[in-house]
């Protein structure tokens, strides 16, 4: 089996208004998968680290895979592109409900889960966008009957991305 290095980002609030996201780390570590839970803000030395891990990692042989929930996807989504700067590719980008978001061409595969209708507070769409010309292969799933506070916790949403995780390491 390949290591795969995780690192997820919760929403604004951390583990208090994240607690989905948070389940499904622990359920990513059941999984084995070797993954860290952040919350924002993320300061600029906190991410410094974290892009360095994830550099000696992807030096290493490891598969990368990023995600978050909310502000925390954003994040991910932002911490991607900074590894394309460092010519390191993202295997796995999970998503659920960022504002907004272009994966960038680094990614190999990215999942987007998302609410129908893809409106919350005032960003105009939940839906992920691929730079033009990206070798992404990207997934946009909508959920008719969640909110952007209720699909964090939904067994779907955790179910399929940790079958991405066990099926990006082998298992």
């Amino acid at each position: 089996m390949t290591t795969v290095r995780a690192m997820f980002w919760s929403g604004r609030g951390g583990r208090l208004t994240s607690p989905g996201i948070y389940a499904l780390t622990n359920k990513l570590h059941a999984a084995g998968i070797d993954v860290s839970f952040y919350g924002p803000p993320v300061l600029q030395a906190s991410l410094n680290a974290q892009i360095a891990d994830l550099n000696a990692a992807f030096a290493g042989g490891q598969k990368i895979m990023l995600g978050g929930y909310s502000l925390g996807a954003m994040t991910a989504i932002e911490v991607a592109k900074l590894l394309q700067g460092l010519s390191v590719n993202v295997d796995l980008l999970a998503t659920i409900v960022p504002a907004y978001g272009v994966v960038p061409g680094n990614v190999k595969e990215a999942v987007n889960h998302t609410i129908y209708g893809g409106r919350f507070f005032i960003w105009p769409s939940d839906r992920l966008d691929s730079f033009s010309g990206a070798a992404t292969a990207l997934t946009n799933i909508h959920y008719r009957d969640k909110n952007h506070v209720t699909i964090q916790s939904d067994d779907r949403v955790h179910t399929d991305i940790v079958m991405r995780a066990r099926r990006l390491s082998g298992g």
